[in-house]
């Protein structure tokens, strides 16, 4: 698994208070929703959690998430007990493997030149699992410099989700875009060349309603019925469908 930022990249991404910008407070209730749906009750594992933004954003709202990250990361305060910190997904013992039915991957699968033999084989060494729940950037269109600095391969469409749960012979529980306000500023940048900042500015304490007021007008956004009008990012959601899968080969 090739997702281990340079120190460089690290701290341009995921500076302190970087849990009070916008952009994680709207992704991480988005997250939650989805997992309010499918899984409510079970204990998640956030692959490639990074400091654990939105492991303790669900902590705070009842959700048993751990997280694992491969790099060697400072931890948010009050997530330090509850992320496998320089170790991998697949390299975590059994016994902990064992324990997670869900997991996720908010924004990493980007990051793999093959994600779908990675999903794999998570699916081999997570013998329970049954739900994972992806987030990805969207639109290929959309690409730009930020894509190339975070060493993106590649930027999702609705039909690369739906071929890539064919490949995994897994159910597409449900896709859907969001960040829809984002697209029309990023399609211009991205349409005329313009680069983007890769540093991302993480609010003081003076900046910190402002940052939660545009994380509630996404989330409106998020909630109204816009069908398929094209967002910045897409979330996913699928079932592991083993028994199905066993008896067919059994």
């Amino acid at each position: 698994m090739h997702t281990e930022f340079t120190p460089h990249q690290f701290s341009q991404i995921y500076p302190d208070r970087i849990q009070h910008h916008w952009w994680h407070l709207a992704r991480s209730q988005v997250v939650a929703n989805a997992l309010s749906r499918v899984c409510p009750d079970r204990a998640v594992l956030d692959i490639g959690c990074g400091r654990g933004v939105t492991l303790l954003h669900l902590r705070h709202h009842g959700v048993a998430c751990y997280g694992v990250e491969p790099g060697s990361v400072d931890p948010l305060s009050g997530a330090e007990a509850y992320i496998f910190r320089g170790v991998s997904a697949e390299d975590l013992n059994q016994a902990d493997r064992d324990r997670f039915s869900v997991v996720m991957l908010l924004d990493v699968i980007e990051h793999l030149p093959d994600p779908v033999s990675f999903l794999k084989g998570i699916e081999d060494r997570y013998p329970n699992l049954g739900h994972v729940i992806v987030t990805v950037p969207a639109c290929p269109e959309l690409w730009t410099n930020y894509d190339e600095f975070n060493g993106h391969y590649r930027r999702y469409t609705p039909d690369m989700i739906t071929d890539m749960a064919g490949q995994l012979s897994w159910e597409l529980a449900g896709q859907t875009y969001f960040f829809r306000l984002l697209y029309p500023p990023l399609r211009f940048l991205s349409r005329f060349g313009r680069p983007r900042s890769t540093r991302i500015v993480a609010p003081g304490a003076h900046m910190a309603s402002a940052h939660r007021a545009l994380a509630h007008l996404l989330l409106l956004e998020h909630r109204a019925p816009l069908g398929s009008l094209k967002g910045s990012s897409i979330l996913a959601s699928f079932s592991v469908k083993r028994g199905a899968q066993e008896g067919l080969s059994s």
